[in-house]
């Protein structure tokens, strides 16, 4: 027979006994050779199928590559009424734990889940784990199976590993018919991960102001057609990303958890609800920092002059393709990414540990460390964009460099439309530098939040780095709005869109600027160059 084992000294008056065991998938090269004691087994007679069988205990080492399940009493005992209490001698109950868990692995045997227990050779670990909140049934309507490992997976919540559950037949007991449960552990309430009520409170607070200031600079940069460029184009994009993120987050920190409610449905409908939310929010950073790769790829493109001369209409239309471009590789990215995290949490073809589990235990992604999600669907593709951003800007700056050189070789009355042209993208790559430190920093900030909640969770001033991180990063709007809209040239050019010139005195340094009619403004070669068009003085433009 394939699952014999073999005796190689049967001398029973012996101290010891050696015998060879299969392996568990069949593969005889794997054979392993055991030694019996009387420490470590003992020889029991199954009446019912009128066999004797060696009963073997291993170390827990074993279920470290050997499917596990624990059982909660002790062998020939179930939970009867209140407690674990010996069967006696009822053969039938005696074997019933093994019936009931053959008929659920028989059950889920051509199951489309990827990880589940097909078959029915597992170790079983006796005695019930201590669970410092307690332990409650699974019910039977309730989905969930056993994991190739021994785990038990309660889809859309947790997998409980064998230090989290355990298997019992439960017997007249109040509220549980007879058969087999999976009773697992209650969540503990002082989970590390999990944010205090005070720590939301700020963060919402911080996260609404944050979006109000991204609103207005939002509104400022739409209403202003002298900043609408291609640089002015991209940069709305990005602050529409973040403020539709930062919405979100602002939404998740005031209304309240899925676990609030009492009604199962209410659970439900919040649960997607948080869905939505996360998945929304996941495709609005992606945006946001694909954005901003795009503006760093397009300040090297135009510092690098490969754009190339052209006349008025034929810039529009360069530029006009070159949006369009952007726009399908940074919102089509984004989508990209979000739907193959949707297409992740809902097929079983990814293994758990490898999907977002978003909205599983948080709005966001499953902080575990065991799974690594947030890793591949996150912070993976934003890492590697804000390493090609500091690429595009060390090009960037030695073309500057040299540029700058060759203008103070060579100026001469000529060179004054490249001066004028290099200043302003000079002004322009300040502020992406700028507004690159400021996404930076926060990514820095996330990292470091990352590590924390999955592997330091006992740091001692883990708590007052999240206020200092959640300060900074929900504090982004008000940073860029300061960097971007709190400048005179755009107060002064935001005055004059209102109709409200006369009533405000330009300062001398825009003296010759005249703001009459902001579409009346030409621009230079430069995309983001300003030159007067009725102004006698000839100013030295600068960008937006």
């Amino acid at each position: 027979m394939a699952h014999d084992v073999l005796l190689l000294y049967n001398f029973f008056f012996l101290s010891y006994l050696r015998v060879i065991l299969p392996s568990a998938n069949d593969n005889f090269e794997k054979n392993e050779e055991v030694l019996l004691t009387e420490e470590n087994s003992c020889v029991d007679v199954v009446s019912s199928l009128d066999l004797m069988v060696v009963r073997l205990c291993r170390d827990s080492t074993y279920c470290e590559t050997n499917a596990c399940v624990r059982k909660c009493c002790g062998e020939n005992e179930a939970w009867i009424e209140h407690g674990c209490q010996k069967l006696g001698t009822q053969t039938a109950k005696q074997l019933q734990f093994h019936r009931e868990l053959e008929k659920i692995i028989n059950s889920t045997y051509h199951s489309t889940q990827l990880d589940i227990l097909n078959t029915t050779k597992y170790g079983v670990l006796v005695g019930k784990h201590s669970c410092p909140d307690g332990m409650y049934p699974v019910l039977g309507n309730e989905s969930w199976h056993i994991t190739s490992r021994g785990h038990i997976d309660v889809p859309d919540y947790k997998i409980y590993e064998h230090h989290e559950y355990c298997m019992e037949m439960l017997y007249d007991t109040e509220y549980y018919t007879n058969g087999l449960y999976p009773c697992v552990c209650f969540e503990n309430n002082d989970n590390p991960t999990e944010v205090p009520p005070l720590r939301l409170g700020i963060n919402a607070a911080l996260e609404l102001t944050s979006c109000a200031f991204l609103l207005v600079t939002f509104l400022v940069y739409v209403c202003l057609p002298l900043v609408q460029n291609l640089h002015g184009k991209t940069f709305i994009c990005h602050v529409a990303s973040l403020f539709v993120a930062y919405a979100c987050l602002a939404t998740v920190a005031l209304a309240p958890p899925p676990d609030a409610y009492t009604n199962q449905e209410d659970v439900s409908q919040s649960r997607y609800f948080y869905k939505f939310l996360g998945y929304t929010m996941l495709f609005a950073f992606i945006a946001c920092f694909t954005w901003l790769n795009v503006m760093c790829f397009d300040i090297w493109w135009t510092f690098g002059g490969l754009g190339g001369a052209a006349s008025t209409g034929g810039r529009k239309r360069a530029q006009l393709k070159r949006f369009l471009i952007y726009s399908a590789y940074a919102w089509g990215f984004a989508l990209l990414v979000t739907t193959l995290a949707v297409g992740a949490d809902h097929t079983d073809a990814v293994a758990r540990q490898l999907r977002p589990n978003i909205a599983i235990d948080s709005v966001w992604f499953q902080q575990d460390s065991n799974n690594y999600g947030e890793m591949i669907y996150f912070i993976g593709p934003i890492s590697i964009q804000l390493i090609v951003n500091i690429i595009f800007f060390i090009l960037t700056i030695r073309h500057c460099n040299r540029v700058k050189a060759e203008i103070s070789r060579l100026m001469t009355p000529t060179t004054n439309i490249s001066c004028r042209r290099f200043r302003a993208d000079r002004t322009k790559l300040i502020l992406n530098i700028k507004l690159f430190i400021i996404m930076g920093v926060s990514w820095i900030l996330e990292i470091i939040s990352y590590f924390l909640n999955h592997y330091a969770t006992n740091f001692t001033w883990r708590a007052e780095f999240f206020y200092i991180s959640d300060a900074f990063n929900c504090l982004q709007g008000f940073l860029i709005f300061i960097l971007f809209v709190l400048k005179s040239k755009v107060y002064y050019a935001l005055m004059h869109r209102l109709g409200r010139r006369q009533q405000t005195n330009m300062p001398a340094s825009l003296g010759g600027m005249n703001l009459q009619d902001p579409y009346k403004v030409k621009k230079s070669a430069s995309c983001s160059t300003l030159t007067s068009t009725y102004g006698p003085i000839n100013t030295t433009p600068s960008s937006f």
